[in-house]
């Protein structure tokens, strides 16, 4: 007689950012933080290593494990191509660096190199900035912003699913932006479980959870940031998930006018840390107003979450609040009432 085999239980399969909005987790403090983009054309399928696709430049990944082990700081993020920003033949390549502080975006360079001249090409752009040998490949700075929307599902199912719709619409805005916008369909930079997930460059900031009624204040900047503070992921000039927590009220308290004040942060806190003051020291680089912002940033629980579709498994995701300690001058960042402040703590978490 045949023993019955043991019943098998398969979990359902679940996309972890419709669980992280259902569990209302705040999706401030998940910015990838590097202080060295590098963004590369590279043709679609992608896989879930970029560096082992298909259609990868031979050599490519080679050369880009080889500058990691030897010190390079790139973060790397493939750009599909598009028939409408790429050259047949060519590879674009944009190299975007953080500045030292006072900061406010990250400074670029772009190139354009033969398929074929792309791997010596990147072994000079790894040694140092701007190379006097690739002159001749430079491009003239002709675009303001480059938008980039993950919809690498080969890393995890919500970036297709929800990534990709939002890719074409705000394709569609980039005509009617108010500056030269290219909108890039990207590989992974973390934080699918925000998807649909987005960079803005050369600012370095993530924005996640996005829906079509987001993309044009998005692209047109015409609502208070206090409106759009439940999408934003963080600033990737900081390093520390406290400080970008911080930023986000600072944000929230500047409004649109924050994205134009070189900032000096205060030193990053311990890696484990969970609570902080914060600081910023600020100026607007076109009306000269200077000032100061400490925050405090505290623990406020935890919220279940899933952290990728491939695993069900819920972990627990801090939350942080956080209060305005100080602000030197008194009203400083508020302008024209585009930020409200109660009891001390910035309006919009």
């Amino acid at each position: 007689m045949t023993e019955p085999s043991a019943p098998t239980t398969t979990r359902p399969f679940r996309f972890c950012s419709l669980v992280s909005e259902a569990s209302g987790e705040d999706p401030i403090g998940s910015a990838w933080s590097t202080d060295h983009y590098l963004l590369v054309e590279l043709a679609l399928p992608w896989g879930p290593n970029v560096l082992e696709g298909s259609k990868v430049p031979a050599g490519f990944g080679d050369l880009i494990v080889e500058a990691w082990d030897q010190g390079a700081r790139w973060g790397l993020i493939g750009l599909a191509p598009d028939e409408a920003y790429s050259v047949p033949g060519m590879v674009r390549v944009i190299d975007f660096r953080l500045p030292a502080a006072p900061f406010h975006r990250y400074e670029r360079d772009e190139y354009l190199f033969p398929t074929d001249a792309l791997v010596p090409s990147l072994r000079f752009l790894a040694k140092t900035a701007k190379p006097p040998e690739l002159d001749a490949f430079r491009q003239p700075p002709a675009i303001a912003r480059d938008l980039l929307v993950c919809t690498h599902g080969a890393v995890d199912a919500c970036c297709a699913k929800f990534g990709y719709p939002m890719y074409r619409q705000l394709r569609h805005l980039a005509d009617s932006a108010p500056s030269p916008t290219r909108v890039w369909r990207c590989t992974h930079f973390g934080g699918h479980r925000f998807a649909a997930t987005l960079l803005d460059l050369p600012d370095g900031r993530y924005w996640g959870r996005l829906t079509p009624a987001h993309l044009s204040h998005l692209m047109q900047r015409d609502v208070p940031v206090a409106e759009l503070r439940g999408c934003y992921r963080g600033w990737s000039a900081l390093p520390h998930p406290l400080q970008q927590v911080a930023e986000g009220d600072a944000f929230v308290r500047g409004d649109w006018a924050w994205t134009e004040c070189a900032v000096i942060p205060s030193d990053p806190p311990p890696l484990d840390a969970t609570t902080a003051p914060i600081a910023f020291a600020y100026e607007h680089l076109s009306r000269g107003e200077r000032g100061e912002i400490t925050l405090d940033v505290t623990p406020d629980g935890t919220l279940p979450t899933q952290e990728s579709s491939s695993d069900p498994t819920l972990i627990d995701a801090p939350q942080y609040r956080t209060v305005v300690r100080r602000v030197s001058p008194e009203h400083g960042l508020l302008r024209d009432g585009n930020a409200r402040v109660d009891d001390g703590r910035a309006v919009g978490r």
